[in-house]
């Protein structure tokens, strides 16, 4: 960064689309009493207090989308000590080699002055929590039981369990599969956004073999890779290769970028996984034989609602785009990160990215 700005009298930072810190000055480093390398390459949400997460991601971010910048809103920056740093922030969205905002952040020294509106700023957050969570019982008891009780019905008629059906009955039962599965897909993609938005989710790390980890998303994705006649290769980890992260949150990732890989791998097709480990870090890979994703592509698809190449896909397969958006999340919170390389006609290949774990201890 260059030098005037570095030192200038306020704080100044820039994220990407995604929230994540390209870069910070000196000054806001000295505000927060942190390091540069505390702050750039996180999430920005992560030095926010939770009432201005709320309000930044349902305010600041959408705004900025809209209207190309924001003026003047309190927010509370959180210092490397834990504690909350009034601040009046603007912030500007421009295009860059990417799309990029710019935040300037000024000390508000007379706090007194805003703690009316830090007041009515926790309030809305706790109505807005209190709304969430009404909506996730909705959704949970009155919408998700009786789909999936749609969808079991249907699978035993299907498969034939109360009779033979005709070939047009089991057309159209078929259909009602199709469409059980696509709005099942879209109901967990809410709920698991919708638990995201509330913050950074309760952890369990622990040390996970790696080998366990892709038995089992190899068991839970099996009826898939066979509808879709795909072609599957595993790998065989060493037992003593683990993983330190939440045994449940690992596992949801490394299913969801499995069921990514079937659904934009063809009949006939291959995926394969592989685990390779780097250091203090361990690299699980899933590669696709599908048709690949475009240079300018590898950013948007982890945002939310975004889900390049859908025209491809058959309505069962179809959901809202944020399977990438939850995992990348789940990730960065246990310390790992998902990456792709990938070119058009030459297939995908996800790496999911964890600390490395401790060999067990010996007893």
């Amino acid at each position: 960064m260059e030098g005037l700005l570095d030192n200038a009298p306020c704080g100044f930072l820039t994220t990407d689309d995604a929230g994540v810190v390209l870069q910070v000055n000196s000054s806001l480093c000295g505000m927060l009493e942190l390091q540069t390398e505390q702050i750039q390459g996180r999430l920005l949400s992560e030095r926010l207090s939770p009432g201005s997460r709320i309000f930044h991601a349902t305010h600041v971010v959408p705004i900025a989308r809209m209207q190309g910048q924001v003026d003047e809103v309190l927010l509370g920056l959180l210092n490397g000590r834990g504690e909350e740093l009034p601040v009046l922030c603007s912030a500007a969205r421009r295009q860059r080699d990417q799309w990029v905002v710019d935040y300037v952040f000024l000390t508000a020294r007379e706090r007194r002055d805003f703690e009316d509106e830090l007041v009515e700023a926790r309030r809305k957050a706790e109505t807005a929590v209190e709304t969430r969570e009404r909506f996730l019982a909705t959704v949970s008891h009155e919408l998700r039981t009786p789909l999936n009780a749609v969808i079991g019905f249907a699978d035993l008629l299907h498969s034939g369990y109360s009779g033979t059906l005709t070939d047009e009955q089991s057309q159209q039962v078929g259909y009602i599969l199709d469409a059980g599965r696509y709005l099942g897909t879209l109901v967990e993609d809410i709920l698991g956004f919708t638990h995201m938005g509330s913050g950074l989710p309760e952890l369990h790390p622990a040390r996970v073999p790696v080998q366990r980890l892709m038995e089992r998303a190899e068991r839970l994705m099996a009826a898939e890779l066979a509808r879709k006649d795909i072609r599957f290769e595993g790998c065989t980890v060493e037992q003593e290769i683990a993983v330190w992260a939440d045994p449940d949150r690992a596992q949801q990732i490394l299913v969801n970028l499995l069921g990514n890989a079937i659904k934009f791998t063809d009949a006939g097709g291959l995926v394969r996984c592989e685990c390779a480990v780097q250091g203090n870090r361990v690299d699980l890979q899933i590669t696709d034989s599908g048709p690949g994703i475009a240079a300018e592509d590898h950013r948007r698809i982890f945002q939310p609602f975004v889900q390049v190449g859908r025209d491809r896909l058959g309505s069962s397969y179809r959901g809202l785009g944020l399977g990438l958006a939850i995992s990348r999340e789940l990730a960065q919170v246990m310390e790992g990160e998902i990456t792709v390389r990938s070119k058009p006609g030459r297939g995908s290949t996800f790496t999911l990215t964890l600390p490395l774990a401790r060999p067990a201890a010996r007893e």
